[in-house]
């Protein structure tokens, strides 16, 4: 079901963007020229939710901005719960509206950044060394992962390992909702779509496959169990108190939170997702949380909050994609927006749900969807475009400015993308 699972090809034709909020100021700091009226900006910055939530046809969204100086919008637009999954193609959304924003949410792949970050953290610690093999670590463990003696925890986590995504086998795309997994199951669901794509560090694909390898990992030299090392390592230190990694078979998000929407099905019908199983994802993309501790995160991520300076210029360091707009690090992005500005961060998908959170100059841009648009509809990713639009609001001006002065061709902006899963 590569039309609904694997369909995030993510949009850049804006070639997205990049907050320096640690490494210090961008090249064009200068030059920056906010387009908005800070008195008007939440009034804008509603319209735009209200137009993009209708276009996309999702039903609802949560957007939060923060500006460099502190200052901080959020705003709402859409349903928390359908009231009926009867022609919502033809009559719209109806339900109830959104009662707050501070929902609990399903974030998908942006769970990657906390393996990552974990995974770095036990570099730290002296307990994994990137350059090590998976072998090292899983020594015995079955089923065997392919080319465990020659893939390295750096090429787990950039995406250059070449394991077979498990989430692009028929196997599990055809068994939706997904039941209860184990790693080692979806590890198996790996191997039963060959195994791997490519040798190692001979290619980048993204994978599913290579983060739960890396959850694996964790575990291994701790001892503990993946959803409590996030937890105790990452989120409660940063006092993200409105976040957590589900542990086994739980199935529902804290209150409160909204119903998830979207045309998953093996048969493409519209279905509730809220309360499924993401055992699926595990350290893929199965924490939940809200727009507000994203925030949280996304910021922490940039600003190498939990790491040393060295490991933080590690996950910082971007894999040759074949575009020079367009980089993959440690469980982290980089793009180039048609400002001129790179941007850093993830996003997220799985059914029901998505969430993108970026920085950009200083900016702080996080979105989540309880829906994601059909795929035929042409919208990559619903948390993007709404991220890449307010962009475009906050930059407008800054476009021409960086052009006039010749700092940028946007001619090699073009629509630039990946295939992805949980993001």
């Amino acid at each position: 079901m590569r039309g609904s699972y694997s369909r995030f090809v993510f949009l850049v034709s804006v070639a997205i963007l990049s907050g320096l909020l640690y490494f210090g100021c961008a090249e064009f700091e200068d030059d920056i020229i906010a387009s908005n009226d800070p008195a008007t900006l939440g009034d804008s910055l509603q319209q735009l939710l209200d137009e993009r939530v209708q276009e996309m046809q999702i039903p609802g969204s949560i957007l939060r901005v923060e500006t460099p100086s502190g200052e901080v919008w959020t705003v709402t637009s859409g349903i928390q719960q359908a009231s009926t999954l009867e022609n919502v193609e033809a009559d719209g959304w109806t339900g109830t509206p959104i009662a707050t924003d501070q929902l609990y949410t399903r974030i998908g792949s942006l769970t990657k950044s906390f393996t990552a970050t974990l995974v770095c953290m036990l570099v730290d610690e002296g307990l994994v060394s990137l350059d090590s093999t998976v072998a090292y670590y899983l020594s015995g463990f079955q089923p065997e992962i392919p080319n465990a003696d020659i893939i390295t925890v750096r090429q787990l986590l950039n995406m250059t390992a070449g394991l077979t995504n498990y989430t692009d086998v028929e196997a599990f795309y055809m068994n939706l909702p997904p039941p209860y997994y184990t790693p080692a199951e979806l590890v198996e669901m790996c191997l039963d779509g060959g195994g791997t794509d490519f040798e190692p560090g001979e290619g980048w694909t993204y994978s599913n496959t290579n983060y739960v390898v890396a959850g694996l990992i964790a575990e291994a030299v701790t001892g503990d169990e993946y959803y409590e090392l996030v937890e105790n390592m990452i989120m409660r230190p940063l006092g993200m108190i409105q976040s957590s990694m589900p542990a086994p078979q739980d199935n529902f998000l804290p209150g409160p939170y909204w119903h998830g929407y979207s045309w998953d099905m093996p048969d493409g019908s519209l279905y509730d997702w809220t309360y499924q199983d993401p055992s699926w994802a595990w350290s893929a993309g199965m924490a939940v949380s809200t727009v507000h501790d994203i925030a949280i995160w996304i910021q922490a991520v940039h600003r190498g909050t939990l790491l040393s300076p060295e490991m933080h210029g590690e996950m910082y360091s971007w894999v040759d994609l074949g575009v020079p707009t367009v980089g993959y690090g440690l469980g982290i992005s980089r793009f180039m927006t048609d400002s001129g500005y790179f941007m850093y961060g993830h996003n997220g998908s799985m059914p029901g749900y998505e969430t993108a959170a970026y920085v950009i100059e200083g900016y702080t841009i996080t979105v989540i969807n309880n829906g994601r648009p059909k795929a035929e509809w042409g919208f990559a990713h619903s948390g993007d475009e709404i991220v890449l639009s307010v962009i475009d609001l906050l930059f407008s001006e800054t476009s021409s400015t960086i052009a006039s002065q010749g700092k940028m061709d946007t001619q090699d902006n073009r629509m630039i993308g990946w295939e992805r899963m949980c993001k």
